[in-house]
């Protein structure tokens, strides 16, 4: 499974076929639904088209914007928050049509993503459920449900009233919501900052370092991604500079989690290496196809890298001595490695 599918969620550019559909109907339109309701995001939406099979070359609906989307002034979208048990709805809210999201250039209509924003004051409560639905112009519905995932409490690095360090260590706690977390995506986010000795200009930059997707059912987890790991990472991310010393400034980590039925829905969409083509239905969509899902993200800013191991791996190493990361000594010296020797200013 991809790395960094969290991220890749968020901006809600997938599109499947669902096996239950009639696929012998006519220009037989389908509502496609998707979200990935997150109460930690700013702000949330829910994307909706529509799809359909025919018989015609579909090059010359593509570029058709009535057959990629609904008139938003003839469909309704909600958000339903139901009780734990899904035995009573407590609330439903309206969406707002939302369409300042740029479609990519490409095959498809130049028309903006149609979607649907959720407002600001609505409160995604992890002790309840939620119900996406979409109110087509023939009045029938199209809609999905989900519970909202827990809490993740990041253990290691620490959050000290003192400086936090980065051993390689990765430990966090979960505490399960309406919907069970299963999956998760971990960020590293090195932020340093150029220096050009000939210019004297500095330049502040940062580069991301996914780590591989991990799926358990435990409530304590636990990564190493040690400093080797690390200097492997960085080196295959970023490239020497002629006349350009690295400073370090500082590592962020980001943790997405993700539910159950997000990890199934990606897990029977991926694409297949056997030679059967058919793919199991993963059908959580009534009257559409798509998915209505829930994630929950973590931060944690401003981490220093370990001096003795750790940073010290990333100025030295093979993958990374080139890139000229910098130790400032005690005497004021800038020093440097230079085809895997030290080099001082």
């Amino acid at each position: 499974m991809k790395n960094g599918l969290f991220l890749l969620l968020g901006s809600l550019l997938v599109i499947s076929c669902d096996n239950t559909l009639d696929v012998t109907a006519s220009y037989e339109p389908t509502t496609v639904l998707y979200s990935i309701l997150d109460p930690t995001a700013d702000t949330n939406f829910v994307r909706v088209q529509r799809g359909y099979l025919t018989d015609d070359n579909p090059q010359q609906y593509v570029r058709n914007s009535d057959s990629l989307y609904y008139d938003s002034a003839e469909i309704e979208v909600y958000l339903r928050e139901y009780n734990r048990e899904e035995t009573q709805m407590l609330k439903e809210t309206p969406l707002r049509y939302f369409d300042d999201v740029v479609l990519d250039s490409g095959t498809f209509t130049g028309e903006n993503h149609h979607l649907y924003r959720v407002p600001s004051d609505v409160d995604l409560a992890q002790d309840k459920k939620y119900e996406v639905a979409v109110v087509r112009p023939d009045g029938s519905e199209a809609s999905g449900r989900t519970g909202i995932v827990g809490n993740i409490d990041i253990r290691q690095p620490p959050d000290p009233v003192s400086i936090r360090f980065f051993t390689g260590r990765i430990e966090f706690d979960v505490d399960q919501g309406s919907a069970p977390l299963r999956a998760y995506q971990v960020n590293l986010i090195l932020h340093y900052r150029e220096f050009n000795l000939q210019t004297r200009d500095s330049l502040y930059r940062s580069t991301v370092i996914d780590l591989p997707l991990l799926t358990t059912d435990r409530s304590s987890v636990e990564l190493l991604f040690d400093r080797f790991s690390l200097a492997r990472a960085v080196g295959n991310r970023l490239e020497p500079k002629e006349n350009v010393i690295r400073f370090f400034e500082s590592l962020s980590m980001e943790i997405y989690g993700g539910a159950d039925e997000l990890v199934t829905y990606f897990q029977v969409n991926k694409p297949s290496q056997s030679i059967n083509q058919n793919r199991p239905t993963f059908d959580r969509i009534t009257n559409g196809t798509g998915l209505v899902s829930s994630r929950f993200k973590r931060i944690r800013t401003d981490i220093k890298l370990e001096q003795q191991k750790v940073y010290q791996t990333l100025q030295t190493s093979d993958q990374t001595c080139d890139l000229r990361f910098v130790e400032v000594q005690r005497g004021r010296d800038t020093c440097f490695c230079v085809d895997g020797e030290e080099t001082c200013l």
